[in-house]
């Protein structure tokens, strides 16, 4: 390997320059030595986020208008060295970002260079596109990242709303290398700031390899147990399956001390000691001074704890019987209703020792209030589907909803996921699977992965795929795929796979859909391949050289499943050459105010580090396309998501899917994000974080921030009005 030569420079920049010396090195430029990278000092000094853009040189506006759109084309090919190496910070970061967000092999090399760069936004982008890249390159990658961090020029920078430390910790956490694994125990006794975001690193590792060595969980917990480290980053060890005997009664123990400020962390930490953290568990659900995301955690840990666990719901729901009879409108207080359907959905039957209150609660009065009626409804459904058991035809049961609506229809199928289906149940259960609401047709679908004694399921597959609800495809395609055996014919032996199923899916596979509803064709491709119908390989084989990348993965695995032997059949397509004009927007932040039926919601998103989806979301708005939708999905003090008008999530708004626009962002509480059901499939609906995500970060577009309010909204809450605001 050729030895670098470098231009005369101060410490710090000779120091961040041994980082090159681990990929090897060319010797500087005219143009590069003539941009010398301005000091950290003068890096940081740029405009604020409400800046205009008029107040950037015509140059550089031009520059990074360009840059913006090799990254949507996501040639890496048209960064230039000059970009690599301009003068200015801000047309570095760009050209920085545009190859971390196309990470392909023609990226590497520039990464590698930008990680010895002085600005710290820079060095964040550099450290986020390597680490995507790490799987391939995983050595030289972690020394280079390792290396970058321990660095004496890394110390002075600070980047521009990117979190430097938590970029390197992310990205060694996706290169499934010992040496990554290493690196980070290290960090757990070094560097303040590289010690509190070693365990997001490590919790990185744990969701790929689901597996971390004991010498680092016991010196995460021993971190932990000192304050070094912010007990909420205890999240690795609910990733991982099989733990010592010994690092989890420790585990317990850590979480037990700091359950006096839990996070829902703490609380799955807790739930790995079994029966005896049922009174931790159950302290946590009934303190008001916890969070309601901790508290909700311990509601869903509590009902995973067999006996003693529903023992615990039934005697907390016992202490707040009168409340919602008495003093309704508490119901719309995000502290006590997440807690209180949280507990409720979690309570199994039966549950004779509380039938009086949850008789009172299925009886509760109706008022006219909207938002207020809805919680009630789902009250009284919880508590009728608890007293029916497994009796589907419960006078209570149908009696919950007067309005005949979804949530007495999933109540109903709840019941029916009790019981083996025969008889009257088989006849219920054929109504539901036939229901004009997707989210109930899909939710009787499902019950077909745990009840094989339903005959002829085949048929219902059949229909579900003929539905022109996207998402009902997707789940029977979703159920084909993962249980082929679902598609034979009943009462035949041997086994023979139905006529009309494969014709119907092949109908469906051939049907031309939205085009957001990539999510869609993905699982039906998963379906025609466990069926093995090669008559639509060929359309397989066009699918191969689809752009979008969720479709190519997706040919991939079926080609293959139906005997190619290559290992990569689908090979991505050559970048264009030629990219789009763009224009920079006016302002970095755009403001929405959502009317809802719970009040205004407010968003602030940032054009900065996610230009196309906001510019998705403003059109959306402008264009009246959330007005009337109701929040499709909630999961109770984790996340919430909008902005699908058919409500199961698989599209509805008929736009071109939008590329991941990742980035080293925190999701903390009340963050919002692009939903995605993989590369390049997030088209219109967003999710709005209730706690803390360190699981979302890198692989979700980060969108902005929520205001608080969004915590009071529930499935089935809906918009009123949406406009953009002065920021």
């Amino acid at each position: 390997m050729r030895c670098c030569r470098l231009p005369p420079v101060d410490r710090a920049r000779r120091v961040a320059a041994v980082v090159v010396l681990f990929f090897g090195c060319s010797e500087p430029s005219e143009e590069s030595q003539a941009s010398v990278a301005p000091s950290a000092t003068t890096a940081t000094s740029v405009s604020s986020p409400k800046s205009t853009v008029p107040a950037i040189p015509k140059s550089v506006r031009e520059r990074l208008a360009a840059l913006r759109a090799i990254e949507e084309i996501a040639n890496a090919h048209l960064v230039r060295e000059a970009d690599r190496s301009h003068r200015d910070p801000r047309v570095r970061r760009a050209a920085t970002r545009a190859l971390a967000r196309i990470g392909t092999e023609d990226a590497l090399e520039g990464l590698r260079h930008a990680l010895a760069d002085e600005d710290g936004d820079v060095v964040a982008w550099a450290a986020y596109g390597l680490g995507r890249m790490c799987r391939q390159h995983p050595d030289e990658i972690v020394r280079a990242l390792a290396v970058r961090s321990a660095s004496v020029s890394l110390e002075g920078l600070t980047a521009e709303g990117l979190d430097l430390p938590l970029s390197f910790a992310m990205a060694l956490g996706r290169c499934e290398a010992r040496a990554a694994e290493a690196t980070l125990r290290g960090w757990l006794s070094g560097a303040p700031a590289f010690r509190a975001v070693a365990p997001l690193g490590l919790g990185g590792l744990a969701l790929s390899s689901r597996a971390l060595s004991d010498s680092t969980l016991v010196a995460l917990l021993d971190a932990t147990d000192r304050a070094q480290v912010p007990p909420s980053t205890l999240f690795g060890f609910e990733l991982i399956v099989d733990l010592s005997e010994s690092v989890q009664k420790r585990l317990v123990s850590v979480a037990k001390r700091a359950a006096g400020s839990a996070t829902p962390h703490i609380v799955r930490a807790l739930e790995r000691g079994g029966g005896e953290m049922v009174p931790a568990l159950k302290e946590i659900l009934d303190a008001p001074e916890q969070s309601v995301a901790a508290r909700a955690a311990a509601a869903r840990s509590l009902g995973q704890l067999s006996a003693p666990g529903q023992l615990a719901l039934r005697g907390t729901l016992s202490e707040w019987s009168d409340v919602p009879s008495h003093h309704s409108e508490q119901l719309l207080e995000p502290a006590f209703w997440v807690p209180l359907s949280t507990a409720l959905g979690a309570l199994q039957p039966p549950a004779a020792q509380i039938r009086e209150t949850l008789e009172t609660w299925s009886d509760l009065e109706l008022t006219e209030s909207k938002a207020l009626r809805l919680r009630q409804v789902k009250l009284r459904c919880a508590a009728a589907q608890i007293l029916a058991n497994r009796a589907s035809l419960s006078k209570r049961l149908q009696a919950c909803d007067p309005d005949e609506g979804r949530v007495g229809k999933l109540a109903a199928v709840k019941v029916l996921s009790r019981g083996q289906l025969h008889g009257a149940r088989l006849t219920v259960w054929k109504r539901y699977a036939k229901d004009e609401d997707a989210l109930v047709v899909q939710a009787a679908l499902q019950l077909l992965s745990f009840h094989p004694e339903v005959e002829n399921a085949a048929a219902a597959l059949a229909v579900a795929l003929g539905s022109s609800q996207g998402g009902t495809v997707a789940r029977a395609a979703q159920l084909i795929a993962k249980r082929p055996g679902l598609a034979n014919r009943a009462g035949v032996f041997p086994p023979a796979q139905d006529p009309q199923l494969r014709a119907a899916l092949s109908a469906a596979f051939d049907k031309a859909r939205p085009a957001d509803q990539v999510a869609v064709q993905v699982r039906l491709i998963d379906a025609v391949a466990a069926l093995q119908i090669l008559s639509r390989k060929p359309r397989i084989e066009e699918l191969c050289r689809d752009p979008n990348a969720s479709l190519r993965n997706a040919a991939a695995r079926a080609l293959i499943a139906m005997g190619r032997t290559d290992p990569k059949p689908c090979p991505a397509p050559a970048p264009p050459t030629v990219f789009p004009k763009a224009a920079l927007q006016p302002t970095r932040l755009v403001n929405i105010v959502f009317q809802s039926d719970v009040g205004p919601l407010s968003l602030s998103l940032d054009r900065e580090l996610a230009p196309r989806s906001v510019a998705r979301i403003v059109e959306l708005v402008e264009g009246g396309f959330y007005q009337g939708l109701a929040v499709h999905r909630v999961e109770t003090g984790r996340a919430l998501q909008l902005g699908d008008r058919a409500g199961d999530g698989f599209g509805s708004a008929d736009k071109s899917p939008l590329p991941l626009e990742g980035s080293p962002k925190r999701f903390s509480e009340f963050h919002v994000g692009m939903v995605s059901h993989g590369p390049s499939t997030s088209s219109a609906a967003i999710f709005v974080t209730l706690s803390a995500r360190p699981d979302l970060i890198g692989d979700y577009t980060w969108l902005g921030t929520a205001s608080a309010e969004w915590a009071k909204l529930e499935e089935g809450d809906e918009i009123q009005t949406a406009e953009l605001t002065e920021p």
